[in-house]
């Protein structure tokens, strides 16, 4: 297993982004513990304590880490930079595994934090933006402080780290000016790279097939060896889907990336399907990492494949591209968190098995 996608509080969040409502109750932090924000019980529905929670979380990461023994762990919310107690755990995860990438929305995190984070020289970063402008993230917040400190954090890892991941979920409010926000990028953060991949699950706020076509003009005119962007490879791929709306690649994800939620719970895959493999409370590592194989192995033979994942792309088809071939190792490399010997090793011999 190479990687560990953590999500630990996935209802408890500043933003409320609206490509991301997935049907849970928000959860809202009321003196140290934990209630449903959107509950209409009397008295409200207490889940657990910030205690409570860090100590399954601890567990969850201890289990994994000694049975799977991932190369890198990823951790996400929610928002977890608005979790009380944060730090301490990152700390106590990034001590404990080779590489931790942590994903925010950067719009709390603050700079005494961040130069206690940054003494971590295996931490990463990846940052959710859809673009330079209010307008290009109208779908997620409207208030100019927010992008702001987005910028400002930014600019501050652009300074101390080797590169720095930006997601970018491409709808049809921004995929106009997505160039311009490379342009800017490129120009205000040259060691970042932009990473885009289409909204999912709400049609309403696709690109139009114009936007995409001449988009993909630009791209192929222009942009094709900007320094911001991901290998070409990658972004073959994503005007491909972007035009067919249609999966033609096989995705390699789930057999080398294990997705673990804060109840213990594990996913088949971490990019939105809802097939659980398992829970490390009730099943052992081996069971569990089994039916993800199982799993797998019925998504392959059939048209399930296409139901559950038709139109899904996100950051980690960079990794099937590398396993096909369409992107090279040094490409692989540019991305910090990759550029390391054993995981490198370890994925290149997964794809002389799938040859």
């Amino acid at each position: 297993m190479y990687l560990c996608d953590f999500v630990l509080l996935e209802n408890f969040c500043n933003f409320s982004c609206k490509y991301c409502s997935p049907g849970w109750k928000k959860m809202t932090l009321r003196n140290g513990d934990y209630y449903k924000a959107d509950s209409h019980d009397t008295p409200p529905v207490k889940w657990k304590s910030v205690e409570e929670f860090y100590q399954t979380f601890r567990r969850i990461f201890q289990i994994i880490n000694n049975h799977f023994h991932p190369h890198a762990f990823k951790i996400s919310g929610g928002e977890i930079f608005i979790m009380p107690g944060i730090l301490d755990f990152i700390k106590y995860m990034a001590d404990n595994c080779i590489d931790l990438k942590i994903l925010t929305n950067g719009s709390n995190v603050f700079d005494s934090v961040l130069q206690s984070i940054l003494e971590y020289p295996n931490i990463h970063f990846q940052v959710s933006l859809d673009g330079h402008t209010l307008d290009m993230n109208s779908l997620r917040f409207k208030n100019e402080s927010r992008l702001l400190s987005i910028v400002h954090l930014l600019k501050s890892l652009n300074d101390s780290m080797n590169t720095v991941e930006i997601n970018c979920v491409l709808t049809r409010h921004n995929l106009t000016n997505f160039f311009n926000f490379a342009d800017y990028m490129a120009e205000l953060l040259p060691n970042c790279i932009i990473m885009p991949f289409p909204v999912r699950g709400f049609t309403e706020f696709l690109p139009t097939r114009e936007q995409v076509d001449q988009a993909k003009t630009t791209y192929l005119e222009e942009y094709r060896d900007s320094p911001v962007l991901p290998p070409e490879g990658y972004m073959s791929r994503l005007f491909d889907i972007l035009q067919t709306s249609r999966r033609r690649n096989k995705c390699y994800v789930p057999l080398f990336l294990i997705s673990a939620y804060g109840d213990g719970s594990i996913q088949f895959c971490t990019c939105g399907s809802d097939f659980p493999s398992g829970n490390v409370f009730e099943q052992s590592c081996a069971e569990i990492y089994k039916q993800s194989e199982n799993l797998f192995q019925e998504f392959s033979r059939g048209h399930r494949v296409f139901e559950a994942c038709a139109d899904c792309f996100t950051h980690y088809d960079l990794l099937n591209c590398y396993i096909e071939s369409e992107v090279t190792e040094h490409e692989l490399r540019e991305f910090s968190v990759f550029n390391n010997d054993t995981f490198i090793r370890n994925i290149s011999s997964f794809k002389k098995s799938e040859r």
